[in-house]
């Protein structure tokens, strides 16, 4: 089992390779696109994984911060015990299964896609 130092270590390094590939987005097109989602998933799962959970995060804090009641437009709940791993699987099945959506915004695909697999069932 790795060290906590090792894991710190190998975020941090995951933090900055991500950044370096965000930093490689044009600036015309600043949001990342399903298809590059799909790329990092691909060919740097640690990266994409990132990504994903950096998504799901900055859901959870906006609908915590929100003052609106109003149950949000899209609604999941993952449920104890899932991990990155299963979240990114899950990410990456729904790009492969939708790639007329792919030139979508990588957020908004991650969301339906956790929207779909983990659907709110009990009462918020």
């Amino acid at each position: 089992m790795p060290s906590i130092r090792r894991l710190r270590r190998s975020a941090v390094v995951s933090l900055a390779v991500g950044a370096v590939c965000a930093l490689a987005v044009s600036s015309a097109n600043a949001v990342l696109s399903g298809n590059q989602l799909k790329s990092l998933l691909d060919d740097y799962w640690s990266q994409g994984g990132l990504y994903i959970i950096g998504v799901v995060e900055s859901y959870f804090i906006a609908a915590r911060e929100s003052n609106s009641n109003a149950r949000p437009a899209r609604c999941f709940y993952i449920p104890p015990g899932a991990n990155g791993t299963q979240l990114s699987d899950i990410v990456k099945a729904f790009l492969r299964d939708n790639p007329a959506r792919r030139h979508e915004d990588a957020a908004v695909l991650t969301l339906d896609a956790l929207t779909q697999a983990f659907p709110c069932t009990r009462q918020q």
